[in-house]
């Protein structure tokens, strides 16, 4: 598992509880306000936001129902799964600021906004377990069931252990969504 041990990392939890923030616009822009500001101290190089465990409507970690292709379980054909992972949302740069390569795609981009397409990022265990031949990118997850828009699954980063996942031991299997989707 990738650990994420920098001296030049400063770790900041930031807790918005002001009314204004029950519109999921004004989050958004109090993001990205957050991160403007951040850019403009002394010594900083690079900077980004994530949750600590996303609620995604189902809490921060539940079952998701991921697109796992030709599948077997017990011998029997499953074109679905729906593994327990932990969720977390990210803002663009999240990895890069980390110093973390993603195994495989993109990560989360300034694209990836409020009102386009969703998107998710698995981590490598949960590619290497629920999907046909170790392969997610371009599947589909659907984190509140069958009946919700599907996330199109664009990177797979390492196993993390770090403490600004909110974690202090590894994660078995966990799923990144942009911040700027779900603010």
């Amino acid at each position: 598992a990738t650990t994420v041990r920098r001296d030049s990392l400063l770790v900041v939890r930031v807790r918005l509880t002001g009314g204004e923030f029950g519109n999921p616009r004004a989050r958004v822009d109090a993001m990205h306000a957050v991160r403007a500001r951040v850019r403009t101290l002394p010594g900083v190089a690079a900077e980004t936001l994530s949750s600590a465990g996303a609620w995604l409507g189902i809490g921060p970690r539940d079952r998701v129902i991921v697109e796992c292709g030709e599948c077997f379980r017990a011998y029997m054909y499953m074109p679905y799964d729906a593994p327990v992972m932990a969720h977390f949302t990210i803002m663009p740069g999240f990895f890069d600021v980390l110093g973390i390569a993603l195994e495989d795609g993109r990560a989360v981009e300034p694209v990836d906004e409020e009102g386009t397409k969703h998107v998710a990022l698995v981590n490598l265990p949960l590619a290497s377990r629920h999907f046909e031949d170790e392969k997610p990118i371009g599947r589909h997850a659907r984190p509140y069931g069958f009946l919700t828009p599907p996330h199109r699954i664009v990177g797979v980063a390492p196993a993390i252990t770090a403490s600004v996942l909110g974690a202090s031991s590894w994660l078995d299997f966990a799923m990144y969504f942009s911040m700027l989707q779900y603010p």
